[in-house]
């Protein structure tokens, strides 16, 4: 599987009657369609803009296409009035592509006049100048697309805050205001009464059925019929909400009374991309929904948990609860009872991850949004931690790591992915208003 495509909206632009090469701005305008359909981009094509006027009215076009970003593709001199209006109109952040092929049509000298503009009237924006499939530019497209779409998608999605946070977790309560003026999400609160009468009202030949299809598949299934059962039914009871409320993620607190009935629960979400954070984490429910969109993939979801001095390494982990797609193979995964309550169901692996992981971190503040972002390559896990382990390995010496991370104002969920993924959540970060900090272990 892979991520969401971005939506670009492509505008070519042009300053008329000056001879500096606007009579070619059509032919470079359909060539850089092409290219960027070539590189897999969902394109939606705006008329080639010789005016202010036009561009305002090529922004229209664009905000009501609703795409992710701009990419403004300058094929002459252009006046900032064209790039200010087309702003105005669509208000999304703006990758500029100074085409360079023929140096008389000085596309470069106007991207400070742009740039300038667009920095007092606080719009984001990226600037690249090459020829088309020039190949550092379409690399800093990539990064700065996908920012983007993680950006747009966010706007208005909905994320249930089902039973809210633990009481015995101050750090975990969530500003919905903030959350809305930073990141345009919308939080439905739902009490954990509705869950319950959910849960009561799913079919129990289904419940079986779904149980009696699962358990065989995975290598050890060492609870009782009855945690079982109950699992698949909390597991269908969260589905139907996510379905009858249209969210996007679901977050769920299960401390102190589901616990590990809900484990498996959260981990069959999350197998669909819907992101689903336990103990009422509703900002790590936030960030595994982004994983989704960003690689079709589902999001690992782990403790800060213990140092390996020896190889350098921090093993994160949660209790139980990780995507089963997590597992490599479904004979790799352990089905057994809470080690804490002894009932329930915990879904009990080796996270498998190979190469470069990133992982990522949302914190509420008093007034604002703190995103922390850390990258590591990942290493055979030597624990022995029954959760579902994700041992990552560092340059500096890990030692530090824990008071860089009390500096950096991080919480204790920490969400991965495969790849590095550093450069789209920095320009996220960026175009969101969010407190930005990349954290790694000191070096000497």
């Amino acid at each position: 599987m892979k991520g969401k495509t971005p939506k670009l909206g492509f505008v070519a632009m042009a300053l008329p009657g000056y001879f500096l090469g606007d009579e070619m701005c059509k032919s470079k305008r359909l060539e850089g369609i092409e290219m960027l359909k070539k590189a897999g981009y969902d394109v939606v094509a705006a008329p080639a803009v010789f005016s202010p006027e036009e561009a305002f009215e090529a922004g229209k076009m664009l905000e009501k296409e609703n795409v992710d970003c701009l990419v403004v593709f300058l094929t002459t001199f252009v006046a900032d009035y064209f790039v200010t209006e087309l702003t105005k109109a669509c208000t999304k952040p703006t990758f500029i592509w100074a085409h360079d092929r023929e140096v008389t049509c000085i596309s470069m000298v106007c991207t400070p006049l742009i740039t300038a503009s667009l920095k007092t009237l606080g719009r984001d924006c990226c600037v690249v100048s090459g020829e088309i499939d020039d190949s550092y530019c379409l690399e800093q497209l990539f990064h700065y697309s996908r920012a983007a779409m993680l950006k747009n998608c966010l706007y208005g999605a909905r994320f249930g805050y089902s039973g809210h946070k633990p009481e015995i977790m101050y750090s975990m309560a969530a500003n919905e205001y903030l959350l809305d003026r930073k990141l345009g999400v919308t939080i439905v609160n739902m009490p954990i009464e509705d869950f319950y009468a959910e849960a009561e009202k799913q079919n129990e030949d289904e419940i079986r059925d779904r149980w009696e299809k699962f358990h065989p598949c995975v290598g050890c299934a060492d609870v009782r019929d009855e945690d079982g059962l109950l699992s698949i039914r909390y597991y269908m009871a969260a589905r139907a909400q996510v379905e009858q409320k249209k969210l996007q993620g679901y977050s769920l607190n299960c401390f102190p009374n589901l616990k590990a009935k809900i484990c498996l629960g959260i981990s069959m979400l999350n197998d669909e991309c819907i992101g689903a954070g336990c103990e009422g984490d509703l900002h790590a429910t936030i960030l595994m929904t982004m994983v989704g969109w960003l690689t079709g993939q589902p999001a690992f979801n782990g403790d800060f948990l213990q140092l390996d001095r020896e190889r350098n390494a921090i093993m994160f982990s949660h209790c139980g609860a990780g995507a089963t797609k997590l597992a490599g193979c479904p004979k790799n995964i352990s089905l057994k009872r809470s080690i804490e309550t002894n009932d329930g169901l915990s879904v009990f692996y080796e996270t498998e991850m190979p190469g470069t992981v990133t992982l990522v971190n949302l914190m509420n503040g008093s007034d604002e949004l703190r995103l922390s972002v850390m990258r590591g390559e990942s290493v055979k896990d030597n624990s022995g931690y029954e959760g579902n382990p994700l041992a990552l390995r560092f340059d500096g010496d890990v030692r530090t790591m824990p008071d860089v991370l009390a500096q950096a104002g991080t919480g204790h969920h920490w969400i991965g992915l495969v790849g590095d993924w550093v450069e789209e959540l920095r320009l996220f970060a960026r175009m969101t208003g969010l407190k930005y900090t990349f954290v790694s272990p000191k070096k000497d």
